[in-house]
């Protein structure tokens, strides 16, 4: 019984693993020719691609918390809890710190919303930044295992593709090779490929610090 609720969770890690890691490289191989043909909208802020990156980023947190039931120490399970809080700390900077809900004019490169200066939660969102940024810091070099993680193998396909997501999202920002408008929606996968990696180097970890 022991040995196949094991094996069933490796399985499971591993299908989790594999859809994010060719989720990843099918999104990088698919910005540049979807930038093409779709509608600059789907880039715009608080638009289909922003609100996907959110959701994506919500799903490897609550993920992270499932694997924290999987750990077979403290050091792996405060590893996970420090990769859910930091995937959430993303997803509310993605939401530019609830600043999306507050549009205030509409641009050809997309809504334009209150600025931070005079966003009326200004400074309860600065002390959540704040907060957030000391406790993931604190966090991780209070408990999580720095030591036995910098001894595991790394993991290269994923830290070459998050290269690449971020070279991606570097230069639709620049607007170089389509311009600025078409940009924008390679920017925007970049960031999208980035975040659905995520989940695939936790579980790499995770399985390396297991083992």
């Amino acid at each position: 019984m022991y040995y196949s609720k094991q094996h069933k969770h490796r399985s499971q890690i591993n299908l989790v693993y594999k859809i994010s890691l060719f989720a990843g490289i099918a999104i990088l191989i698919l910005a540049f020719p979807l930038a093409l043909i779709l509608p600059t909208s789907v880039s715009f802020e608080n638009g289909f691609l922003e609100n996907s990156q959110v959701i994506v980023l919500l799903i490897g947190s609550a993920y992270n918390l499932f694997l924290i039931g999987k750990s077979i120490d403290r050091q792996i399970e405060a590893f996970h809890i420090w990769c859910s809080v930091m995937m959430i700390f993303m997803a509310f900077r993605e939401l530019s710190w609830g600043r999306v809900f507050y549009p205030i004019a509409l641009e050809e490169t997309g809504p334009i919303f209150v600025a931070m200066s005079d966003f009326d939660w200004k400074i309860e969102a600065y002390v959540l930044i704040v907060f957030f940024l000391l406790f993931l810091i604190l966090f991780m070099l209070r408990n999580l295992p720095l030591a036995r993680m910098w001894n595991c193998s790394l993991p290269l396909t994923i830290i070459i593709e998050m290269i690449i997501a971020i070279i991606f999202s570097y230069i639709g920002d620049h607007g170089m090779f389509l311009g600025k408008l078409q940009g924008q929606i390679v920017e925007e996968f970049g960031e999208l490929a980035f975040y659905v990696l995520i989940p695939a180097l936790c579980i790499h970890y995770h399985r390396e610090l297991t083992n």
